[in-house]
């Protein structure tokens, strides 16, 4: 397990059914130029938890210090990984 975030996945997220399930937490995907109407991320690829901390400030990343809840949110099992898709910005905000 190491330094990233897995957890066991509770009741209902154990995506396609499997039996034994954890939950990681992958890439950020904070838009953090939103106030411009652009789409920027941090480059963050994966949840860090802060140790030694409270229990509210583990959910804070160590490595961009972003909420666990902007990270991609994988649940892995015995049939392979499920996990949703990172969101994809509209054309218009690809332009340069």
């Amino acid at each position: 397990m190491g330094s990233r975030q897995d957890q066991p996945a509770v009741n209902g997220e154990q995506g396609n059914g499997a039996g034994a399930a954890y939950v990681r937490y992958r890439e950020c995907q904070r838009n953090h130029a939103i106030g411009i109407g652009r789409y920027a991320v941090d480059g963050c690829q994966e949840f860090t938890v802060l140790m030694g901390v409270d229990e509210a400030a583990m959910l804070l990343c160590a490595a961009c210090g972003c909420h666990r809840n902007f990270h991609r949110r994988e649940v892995v099992n015995e049939f392979g990984v499920d996990y949703h898709a990172p969101r994809t910005p509209p054309a218009d905000e690809n332009r340069r």
